[in-house]
């Protein structure tokens, strides 16, 4: 193998690779590769995690098709510290020579012959690009676990209803609901869970959305393509839980309130409640949320926001300060409704005037 590559696209491709190698110790060598395919029409870079499997392709100057594997790592702070705009890697014996205008580099290269080849399907279901908007993911990946204890609850759920898809996240604390039109009924009462890390390395790959994507029941899995890049992930298997029965019922307390004021009250509140068990107090009470914190031995924290809108009696609970200020800092909506029952039920947000979308955080404890 012997080729000349842009040292930018070189490591833009490189890069996106990166985020399908495996980062578990016990896994083997090849898993922390990347497999560079020299082809009659191009150069191809592809990774694989067992869950995930990437395949890039990027222009080149092919001099001799070939392949090698050769560690990820390793490799991408080689090229990252080059300077020139171009180079050559050309495989020689048991070595990947990188030659630079400066001097080479030798690299030793994996066994290749356990790589496992790119899955080629045929047929499948293509789905809505919607699903899979940056916009759409960004709003739920927040709410999946990342605790591989429970490994169901790391995934995020597209379930497909007779007329509405609801791609839901959860971690058991809080989650996030958002609701789409189904536009493929032979899906219909099924479940498709995807690994919200690789959803999350989707969406900073595609940027808005992959162009297409294919869903293979039989072989459980899913296969994005777009920009030059194909994506082939396995779904999850197990039972997601009966998310719909979190929801609160029977809104005891309903109120209106600016975004930009509350996210400025719990961002303040915040360097009290790390110190005191992560707690943050919403009270409403009259035409206000009070918001409020305090820390052993360093302070308190009590904010008064107006409400611009208010059903319904006096509340209270309290919040994992945290989870809150995870969801302000993501919804881009500038009005807030917040729906509670009582200090011992999950509390909803949502963004006024919007339907589609629903933020339940439950309560840590209850105050007084």
């Amino acid at each position: 193998m012997n080729i000349t590559v842009v040292r930018e696209s070189f490591v833009e491709t490189l890069q996106q690779a990166g985020h399908f190698v495996s980062n578990k110790m016990s896994d083997l060598k090849v898993f922390k590769g990347v497999l560079i395919k020299a082809t009659q029409s191009g150069v191809v870079l592809q990774t694989t995690n067992l869950n995930d499997f990437f395949s890039g392709e990027l222009g080149g100057k092919v001099t001799k098709t070939g392949e090698v594997l050769v560690d990820f790592k390793t490799l991408l702070e080689i090229v990252k510290n080059l300077s020139d705009s171009k180079f050559t890697l050309e495989k020689a014996a048991n070595q990947l020579i990188i030659t630079s205008r400066s001097g080479k580099v030798k690299l030793a290269v994996l066994d290749s012959q356990n790589f496992p080849q790119l899955p080629v399907e045929e047929g499948g279901v293509e789905l809505s690009s919607n699903l899979f908007q940056e916009k759409t993911l960004k709003s739920v990946l927040l709410s999946c676990a990342t605790d591989e204890s429970r490994p169901i609850l790391t995934g995020v759920c597209f379930d497909f209803d007779q007329k509405e898809v609801r791609v839901v996240g959860t971690d058991g604390f809080r989650m996030s609901i958002l609701k789409t039109t189904n536009k493929e009924s032979s899906l219909n009462g099924q479940k498709i869970i995807i690994s919200s890390k690789s959803l999350g390395s989707l969406n900073r790959i595609f940027k808005k959305a992959p162009q297409k994507s294919t869903y293979f029941a039989q072989e459980k899995k899913l296969v994005f393509q777009g920009e030059g890049v194909l994506i082939v992930t396995r779904l999850l298997e197990g039972e997601f839980p009966p998310y719909l029965k979190v929801i609160p019922q029977n809104k005891e307390t309903i109120v209106e309130v600016k975004k930009g004021e509350l996210l400025e009250a719990v961002k303040s509140s915040s360097l009290f409640a790390r110190e005191g068990s992560n707690m943050l107090v919403l009270e409403i009470k009259g035409k206000e949320i009070i918001v409020s914190s305090s820390g052993a031995g360093i302070g308190e924290a009590v904010f008064n926001i107006e409400t611009t809108k208010k059903e319904g009696k006096d509340n209270k609970i309290v919040f994992n300060y945290r989870y809150l200020l995870e969801f302000l800092n993501t919804i881009e909506a500038e009005e807030l409704v917040f729906e509670m029952v009582n200090a011992f039920a999950p509390g909803a947000f949502s963004a006024k005037g919007e339907t589609n979308y629903l933020h339940v955080i439950m309560p840590i404890r209850s105050e007084g």
